[in-house]
């Protein structure tokens, strides 16, 4: 295992900051995932660690070892990238033991890593294979691998199941997830897919614009999101924009549609300062016609009426889009808790106080 260092590491082309004085740790034997949207900077971010792009500054450590300078071939590292990079002209076996050769590894000694990694990954019997004749998913496990076969202490994956269709994908993440704990090294994994982090990570780095904005395991992620950005990058919400106004005992948030969220004294806004509520779909309670509440519960949570505008059935899930107050909101349901609701109809929602984030007009999360 080994544990990666970046202090204030950043990579410009010309003009462009690619990657913005990123600084983090990456602890031995995690699986650190790196998410965000394409051209964010996590594959340049992941390039450099790797040696195939150079900071224009910052260092990077790999066990308080400095290898910012360091060439690819002399780090402990190893790279699965996107498109799989197998040699066509050699055969899957060959493709394996090729970083073997590299190193001048005895052939017989490369014959049986290749042979025992290529059952590792489920691939036990392809070893003679053109690599051209494989499908997807069975090219993906011979790059991994083909990276582990050299035993680097950290392996880099850059998004190294996009290629693959959702069912394969789906497999394939949980292998990878048995693979990180079998072989017990620090794996760092970039992708712009939600549900792939979640499902690997051990923690998960959140980029936009060269920058890391919010490091933290998937759970702390999800429900204490540091900033607007992170909240509505990790799935869907409703967005909402209220107003503060002050009263005789503490300022709130007010809305549009009548709700109202109280906020600390000590919160740090001004009336009249613009908040943008977000209010989750999986936190919003959806009410049959008859089923109403009043518009605020006895446990401090809230209830307002709406008229649904759409149901969308999205296979497991149906979306019902409702209209308060002329503001569009969305709740999903499972199918089996479906509601028998069709457009028109007056519906009720309601949810609780604590459930709802509040962001700043700059983006950052305000704590109530």
């Amino acid at each position: 295992m080994a544990q990666i260092e970046l202090d204030g590491i950043t990579k410009r082309y010309d003009d462009l900051e690619a990657v913005s004085g990123l600084s983090t740790t990456v602890k031995d034997g995690e699986l650190l995932c790196l998410l965000g949207p394409s051209g964010c900077g996590k594959s340049t971010t992941l390039r450099m660690i790797g040696g195939l792009e150079m900071p224009t500054e910052g260092t990077i450590k790999l066990d308080d070892e400095d290898i910012t300078d360091v060439p690819p071939y002399n780090r402990d590292t190893s790279i699965v990238f996107q498109n799989w990079e197998l040699f066509p002209h050699k055969s899957v076996r060959e493709n394996v033991a090729f970083g073997l050769k590299m190193r001048d590894v005895d052939a017989d000694e490369r014959h049986e890593t290749a042979e025992e990694l290529l059952e590792r990954v489920e691939m036990g019997g392809y070893g003679s294979y053109d690599p051209t004749d494989l499908s997807g998913g069975q090219k993906q496990r011979v790059a991994l691998a083909r990276s582990l076969a050299v035993d680097p202490s950290v392996l880099l994956l850059d998004e190294p199941l996009s290629n693959l269709d959702k069912r394969l994908r789906e497999q394939m993440e949980i292998h990878l997830k048995q693979i990180h704990e079998e072989f017990d090294k620090t794996f760092i994994y970039v992708t712009h897919n939600q549900d792939e982090a979640f499902t690997l990570a051990d923690r998960i780095g959140i980029m936009n614009d060269g920058q890391l904005v919010q490091v933290g395991d998937p759970m702390d992620v999800y429900q204490n999101p540091t900033n607007r950005f992170t909240e509505e990058f990790l799935g869907d919400t409703n967005f909402i924009e209220g107003k503060v106004s002050d009263s005789s005992d503490q300022p709130v948030v007010k809305t549009g549609f009548g709700a109202s969220i109280p906020l600390s004294k000590n919160a740090g806004v001004d009336s009249g300062d613009t908040i943008d509520l977000s209010l989750r779909p999986e936190f919003l309670a959806l009410s049959s016609p008859d089923d109403q509440q009043s518009t605020v519960t006895t446990d401090g949570g809230h209830a307002v009426t709406g008229t649904v505008e759409d149901v969308l059935y999205q296979g497991s899930t149906i979306r019902y889009s409702v209209s308060v107050s002329g503001e569009p909101l969305f709740v999903e349901r499972h199918v089996g808790d479906r509601l028998e609701l069709s457009t028109g109809d007056t519906v009720q929602l309601q949810w609780d106080t604590d459930d709802v984030l509040l962001f700043r007009e700059d983006g950052t999360k305000l704590d109530v």
